[in-house]
């Protein structure tokens, strides 16, 4: 009876505490979870189709977070998952960590917390969408996609010209190449520093144009780099180089150096091997290509072959480039095996003189 008699003074506690109850369960997702558990059913995705950056500036870094959830009665999966550029992302965050998603796998009533990562990679001002698409098993959202929508100004920094092209280079020759760099953002950037990937083979020299750069139709001009390939041994110049901001939320510019260091009188290809194939049976006689500097005519002669090599320069023998011809004829004497002979040319431009190589590897049948 007492027990009786103090529910009876407290009733007015049992329906807050009810409802406060109930709210947890709401906000953590347990009535939810158990309630498509009950139902059961097929899996059921939510997620935003379209997400808006706003307002930003070109090569900044953008993270927009959201939620995936399953409201239907079985587990979720999300796989296969595909930007329409590299320059965006879906990642799973769980507490400090995030990593791209290759399967997410929801169980009823789950949620799942995401973000996208984005990289306004543009050249212009205006409005401009990227995707992020996916598959997943619910039966009325096979395919899902998340349009990523954002606006520019002004179109941001630019690298004029926007890759450096040195071609072919012959070892020694001093050349470089300036570009122009210019910001159309307000205000403008300030770059810290440009860095070459590989500074043995391309150097890099960042040149600003003072405290207060002027601004014209095509924007602020920051500065100039120059670029200087070290042409001192034959070398692939293929190197990226960047230019970094003060902002950490703008991402580097990356631009590509293309282009080779060569020796002064190159020989393409550098050997041969006779005889060659054909449909017709062995060849003896094979092609190489002598090219000089491109300042002036190239003049060969030759100074010796191996024994069983004949060698010809046909075409005019005032062109940069010249045409070598070498035949074998092999001695009927020689046993079955491979030899190894040499062919050496005097190559002269302008003034200088030198003594090239071409060797030869004789396979006797």
């Amino acid at each position: 009876m007492a027990l009786l008699r103090i529910l009876r003074r407290c009733w007015w506690v049992f329906p807050p505490t009810l409802a406060l109850f109930i709210g947890y369960w709401w906000r953590t997702g347990a009535i939810e979870q158990s309630w498509v558990a009950a139902t059961g059913g097929p899996p059921i995705i939510e997620y935003p189709a379209v997400i808006d950056l706003g307002d930003r500036r070109a090569n900044e870094i953008v993270a927009s977070r959201f939620e995936i959830a399953n409201r239907g009665g079985q587990e979720l999966i999300v796989e296969q998952v595909k930007a329409s550029c590299s320059c965006g992302s879906l990642q799973h965050e769980v507490g400090d960590h995030s990593e791209a998603i290759q399967e997410l796998r929801l169980a009823p009533g789950e949620r799942a917390n995401v973000v996208v990562h984005t990289t306004v990679q543009v050249d212009g001002a205006g409005t401009f969408h990227q995707t992020v698409s996916f598959l997943t098993n619910d039966p009325d959202h096979p395919e899902g996609r998340i349009t990523i929508v954002f606006r520019t100004a002004s179109g941001g920094l630019r690298v004029n010209p926007g890759a450096v092209q040195f071609g072919r280079v012959s070892v020694g020759r001093e050349v470089h190449q300036f570009l122009d760099v210019t910001d159309r953002d307000q205000p403008p950037q300030t770059v810290t520093r440009v860095v070459s990937a590989d500074p043995d083979r391309v150097a890099v020299h960042w040149v600003p144009v003072g405290p207060n750069p002027e601004n014209s139709g095509a924007g602020v001009r920051l500065g100039r780099i120059e670029v200087i390939p070290n042409t001192a041994r034959p070398s692939l110049l293929d190197t990226p180089i960047s230019v970094e901001f003060a902002d950490p939320n703008i991402q580097p510019v990356t631009i590509q150096v293309r282009g080779r260091v060569a020796p002064r009188v190159e020989v393409i290809p550098p050997s041969l091997t006779l005889p060659l194939s054909a449909g017709t049976g062995p060849v003896y006689t094979g092609k190489c290509l002598v090219r000089g500097p491109d300042a002036g005519p190239l003049k060969l002669e030759v100074e010796s072959a191996s024994p069983d090599l004949t060698v010809e320069l046909p075409g005019p023998p005032d062109g940069v480039t010249r045409t070598v011809q070498i035949t074998w004829v092999p001695d009927t004497g020689e046993g079955r095996g491979v030899s190894r002979k040499t062919v050496r040319l005097r190559a002269t431009t302008g003034e200088e003189s030198e003594t090239i190589e071409i060797p030869v590897t004789c396979e006797h049948p």
